[in-house]
Formats: structure tokens, C-alpha cells, sequence
């Protein structure tokens, strides 16, 4: 397991944490737990990340221009107080045109695609035509945009200022580049399709050498970065199988390799879906091939190559889609899966929000199990009056390394404990030295009472805050 720099741990307190007792399917870990941080105090409340997407477009709408303190709706206040950051489409006028002019604004950052031209945007097709790349005379795709050969300083040169050279709030939407969003008054970038395998994601096979194209995306987000105003961050989104990653041994990154390199420009990497991801293997050994374990194992490795790691969760359903026939799969969380638009589909405590509260619970506690300074999560089944209550938890620093204990993966932290269950049995977990917490990651219906004894089914969490 990854150490943590910034945290001293005693040597009785790491055995103890190492070396919990099992009875039966019941966790009894040692008691001897308490350590004291080396530097300043350890804030562990991650901040949560809200990707825009259509069904929260009625939130963001408001006929003013300007909108005081007293007229903003409860929506609003939300937004600018619990995302951190919105990330907003500024090809997308009914999000990012209503973003602005409330008395308390939202953390907004722009998308920006990395690698692409929206197809949607004939005028930046246009303006890009010389740089854009076809294959067999066909053009070539990833999702709805057109491949940018970001191997030219032009064609990079294109997608920090657009086809103006310059970086400045230019009322042509469409005309807008990176830097030019900035001038707008984003205060920050969301750099999506960093991918460093052209033969894996682009269609049709661009037949491009990954060395030179991965190459071309450090220099991109190097000039990016570069370019930026200082403070500035932006963060970016690309694949772990864009990577190679051992799968036995003490796993880690070449600290050449494109993807590692481009991390550490950033402010944070995301890791899409999360631990919430129809791909992983949750009952997996550490040295299967997409297991939970070695998902773990990578954040550590991305910490370990000096990145930031945002745990991002794009959907609720994805948690249970490999054991279907023994748990049932969780509801979709987005309001466009349901009834009439502008409607809102699912509330407080229906089976979509549970769901989302079971998934987020399970999602935080990964990313509490892998902390380190400067991590966050996203979560793009939050909404307005019905979010996840568990955000915003400060179980204060770790109190060593997370450990294996029977069927759960567990961390101390100064005022609480995680623990989660990825395999297909039930497990309990009896909290150190006689303790008592409340666990915010199974809060779906009332507030429950402190405990010491928790149950937890497979594929659930407890992050227990101490009372």
C-alpha cells in the first residue's frame, strides 16, 4: 500500500490497523489507532464535481440578467454552493448563458475536448479544415468530434485561441477556444478525451504512432498550462487503459508515459465512473485484470507519479451490472431516463435515490480508502433537493495506510473509520476501541443512531464519522 508523506504513523497503530481479528464473517480491528500528523491539520471533505448535462438545465435558467441575493431560488444557492465545480458546455447556450449574474456564483469550468472539433460547429470545422485528420478519405471521430492533429504547433495553436490568434471573449460563440472561455470568465477548464492510444479510441484508425501523438498531448497541456493565468487550473479526463499497468507484483507507472505525464500538469486526473464502473471486477484478486484492488492500486500509483485523482461518478446502475442474477441492478439516476421533461423524475427516497446514495456512499469511501491531499469526487447524479447527505464529511487525516481485513478494505481516519465490501458476501465491522459513529454512506431514509456494530451486504460502504 502507497504511504502517505504528510502523515507520521506509530508502528503498534499500523499493526493494529494490519492485523484485525475475524470472526466468523464479523471485523473486530485493534484499538490502538491514534497518531498525531507531522504538519498542519488534514481536511478529508472531498469536493464534489456536477458535470452539466440536460435534465439539470431547468436549475441553471433565469430569465434576468442579473440575479440578487433574495431573488436567487433554492436551486441556484445549490449549485453555487455545492459544486465543486460545475462544469458547464459553453457550445450549450441554455447551461452557460444562465450561469452567470447570480449574486452568489458557481465555481464554473468549461468543457473543452482535448483531441477534437464539435462536429455540431461547422464554422470551428471550417476555421480547423487544415488541421483536421481523415482516414481512407473518411474523417475521423471520437464521440461527435472531429480528430484535431494536435501533432501540429498550428492546429494546437487553433484550440488554445481559435482562429483569431488571441485570447479574448469573442461574442461568436462558436469561435471560441480554450484560453478565449477563460477570458469569458470560466474560472477554469474541464479537458475532456486526453487520449494517448489513437488506434483504441479514434474511428477509423487514425494509424498514428502513440509515441509522437502522446507526446503532442504534453505539449498541448504544457502550452496550456503555460497560457493559463495563474491560479487557474484546469483538469483532465482520460482512460486507465490508455496506460500500461502491471498486474502483478508492486504495480506502478512509467513515469514516461504520456498519460503520467500529462496527469501531473494537470490539477487532477478523473477517473470516469469512478468505482462505479460496469468494467470492474469487485470480487476480483488484486491481479485480475480490471479488479477493484487494482483500481485502488492505480489511483496509488497516480498519487505516486505526483497527480490529484478525482473519483467521478457518472451513473448509478453501474455498481451491480456483473452480478445482476445475485443483487439486481440499481435504477438509472439521471432524470432524462424518465417521464415528461422539465419534470423532476425521481425524489428523496425512491428506489433511484437510494440507489444513488448506496452508490455515491460506495464511491466516497474508494476515494477516502486512496486519499490524498487534493482529491475530490464528481457525481453527476446530484441534484438540487436530492443529493447524496454523506458530502462534505471531514473524517480528518488517515491514520495510516488502508488494509485488507477478511472480505473488507479498510482505513482509519483521526475522527472515523471507511470500510468497504466489494465481495459477494455479507460482512459486519465492529469499529476500534469500543467506538460509536453514525455512517453517512447508507443515510437513505432517517438519520441513523451511533453504533459500533455496522452490516454491510456486498457492494456497500460505511464511512463512519465518530460521536
Amino acid at each position: 500500500m502507497r504511504r502517505l508523506g504528510t502523515i507520521s504513523v506509530a508502528s503498534a497503530a499500523a499493526a493494529a490497523i494490519g492485523s484485525g481479528i475475524l470472526f466468523g464473517s464479523s471485523v473486530l480491528v485493534g484499538d490502538e489507532l491514534a497518531t498525531t500528523p507531522e504538519v498542519g491539520p488534514v481536511s478529508t471533505a472531498l469536493g464534489v464535481s456536477r458535470r452539466s448535462d440536460p435534465s439539470i438545465d431547468r436549475y441553471t435558467r433565469s430569465p434576468r440578467a442579473t440575479t440578487p441575493l433574495r431573488r436567487m431560488t433554492s436551486a441556484q444557492t445549490w449549485l453555487s454552493t455545492r459544486a465543486s465545480p460545475f462544469v458547464a458546455h459553453d457550445s450549450d447556450p441554455t447551461v452557460s448563458l444562465n450561469l452567470v449574474g447570480w449574486a452568489s456564483g458557481p465555481d464554473v469550468h468549461a468543457y473543452v475536448n482535448a483531441t477534437g472539433v464539435n462536429l455540431y460547429n461547422p464554422e470551428a470545422q471550417r476555421s480547423a479544415a487544415k488541421w483536421l485528420v481523415r482516414s481512407g478519405g473518411k474523417p475521423v471521430l471520437v464521440d461527435a468530434w472531429s480528430m484535431l492533429d494536435i501533432r501540429q504547433p498550428g492546429a494546437r495553436r487553433f484550440w488554445l485561441y481559435g482562429s483569431d490568434g488571441e485570447a479574448s471573449c469573442t461574442p461568436n460563440r462558436n469561435r471560441r477556444a480554450a484560453l478565449d472561455l477563460i477570458a469569458c470568465g470560466y474560472t477554469g477548464l474541464w479537458v475532456d478525451n486526453v487520449l494517448t492510444q489513437p488506434a483504441q479510441w479514434f474511428k477509423p484508425d487514425p494509424k498514428i504512432d502513440p509515441g509522437p501523438w502522446g507526446d503532442a498531448l504534453v505539449a498541448l497541456l504544457t502550452e496550456l498550462r503555460a497560457a493559463l493565468p495563474s491560479g487557474v487550473p484546469f483538469t483532465i479526463n482520460a482512460h486507465w487503459t490508455d496506460v500500461d499497468f502491471p498486474y502483478a507484483g508492486s504495480p506502478a507507472l512509467d513515469p514516461q508515459a504520456a498519460l503520467v505525464r500529462t496527469a501531473k500538469l494537470a490539477d487532477q486526473l478523473v477517473i470516469e465512473g469512478g468505482a462505479i464502473d460496469p468494467g470492474v471486477d469487485y470480487a476480483g484478486a488484486a491481479d485480475a485484470a480490471w479488479s477493484y484492488p487494482r483500481l485502488l492500486q492505480y489511483a496509488d500509483a497516480l498519487h505516486d507519479a505526483g497527480a490529484k485523482v478525482q473519483w467521478e461518478k457518472v451513473g448509478s446502475e453501474g455498481l451491480t451490472s456483473n452480478a445482476v442474477q445475485q443483487l439486481g441492478a440499481l435504477p438509472p439516476c439521471l432524470d432524462v431516463a424518465y417521464g415528461r421533461p422539465g419534470q423532476a423524475a425521481w425524489k428523496k427516497h425512491s428506489a433511484a435515490w437510494r440507489g444513488h446514495v448506496r452508490t455515491s456512499g460506495f464511491n466516497l469511501a474508494t476515494a477516502l480508502l486512496t486519499f490524498a491531499p487534493g482529491d475530490s469526487v464528481g457525481d453527476l447524479c446530484e441534484y438540487p433537493g436530492r443529493g447524496f447527505p454523506g458530502y462534505g464529511v471531514d473524517l480528518g487525516p488517515p491514520i495510516g495506510e488502508r488494509s485488507v481485513v477478511g472480505d473488507l478494505t479498510v482505513r482509519a481516519f483521526e475522527r472515523g473509520y471507511v470500510a468497504v465490501n466489494a465481495s459477494m458476501r455479507d460482512a459486519s465491522l465492529t469499529l476500534p476501541g469500543g467506538r460509536r459513529g453514525v455512517d453517512v454512506a447508507s443515510r437513505a431514509s432517517t438519520a441513523p443512531a451511533a453504533t459500533s456494530v455496522f452490516s454491510l451486504p456486498p457492494r456497500t460502504a460505511v464511512i463512519a464519522g465518530y460521536r
